[in-house]
This record gives structure tokens, C-alpha cells and sequence, in this order.
């Protein structure tokens, strides 16, 4: 399965268990957020740490301020 075909599936999946919509994106879709942005350290980065089984959750996260 292609990160592509597994975004789709989660998102297919939030959407239907939720009345609160949402958007699955990859890191370089959020990077693009931040276009004309000075980001900060470390950048756009996973929000949450990886599980026990090794896996991370896709959430992105990242801090951006005016130049």
C-alpha cells in the first residue's frame, strides 16, 4: 500500500466516525503551510512520539513566526 492510498484510507476512515472534518496531509503538504514563514527548530516534525510497537502516529506539527 502507498503512503498516498494509506492517507486516503485514514482520512475515509476519520470522516466517517467524526462530525468534526479533517485533513490527512504529508510532511511536505504542511512544510508548504509555512510558506513565507520563518519556521523554528527543529522544523515540521511528527507531534507525537512513536508507539511501542515502533509505529508514529502521522500528526505533523511545526512553530512559524513573520520574518
Amino acid at each position: 500500500m502507498t503512503p498516498g492510498s494509506q492517507n486516503t484510507l485514514a482520512e475515509d476512515a476519520y470522516q466517517r466516525r467524526t462530525a468534526t472534518p479533517g485533513t490527512v496531509r504529508t510532511r511536505e503538504e504542511v512544510e508548504r503551510l509555512f510558506t513565507g514563514l520563518d519556521i523554528l527548530d527543529p522544523g515540521v516534525v511528527r507531534a507525537q512520539p512513536a508507539g511501542p510497537d515502533g509505529i508514529r502516529a502521522g500528526t505533523w506539527a511545526g512553530i512559524g513566526g513573520t520574518p
